[in-house]
């Protein structure tokens, strides 16, 4: 019973997609952060895998972006012949001034699907809300104004000088 391959490579089984949340500090966010990784377990190393990514604000996700580099190939890591693609999800400009902002990141979905000639292509998703550690940023002051006082008149509770904090 030979096994045809060609066949094999176009009719494939079952995906499994995991995503993972990265923490980030609220302060040290930049372009191309990454907010969250995946991993990708496939019997084909053969097949072009179809990815969107969304996010419960936009869709598609303009706050992130799939690293392309990131999943350039597989590597089968088991005797079963499993492939296993990882990757990582990274935070756009519109995520890192939304981020800047003072907002939370929202959820975000990965879905991928590879891309069969036979049947019916085999899809997964996976979803999480990247972790964002709020760092306590130092007060600031702000527009000091000095208040002329004469000596020997100023009383109790008098105002000195004014001040903001941001």
């Amino acid at each position: 019973n030979a096994i045809n391959l060609a066949q094999h490579a176009i009719m494939s089984d079952p995906v499994t997609l995991t995503v993972t949340s990265v923490l980030v500090n609220d302060n040290e966010v930049a372009l191309g952060a990454e907010v969250a990784t995946f991993t990708l377990e496939t019997d084909d190393i053969y097949s072009n895998h179809a990815w969107t990514l969304s996010d419960t604000v936009n869709d598609p996700s303009t706050f992130y972006a799939i690293d392309a580099n990131s999943i350039a190939g597989g590597e089968v890591v088991s005797a079963e012949g499993l492939v296993t693609y990882t990757g990582s999800i990274v935070l756009t400009q519109a995520g890192v001034d939304h981020l800047n902002a003072g907002n939370s990141l929202p959820e975000l979905t990965v879905q991928v699907a590879d891309a069969v000639l036979i049947g019916t292509p085999q899809t997964d998703s996976d979803s999480v809300t990247p972790g964002v550690n709020e760092v306590n940023d130092a007060p600031i002051v702000e527009n000091l104004v000095k208040q002329d006082v004469i000596e020997g008149t100023t009383l109790a509770n008098d105002v000195v000088a004014t001040f903001s904090v941001s």
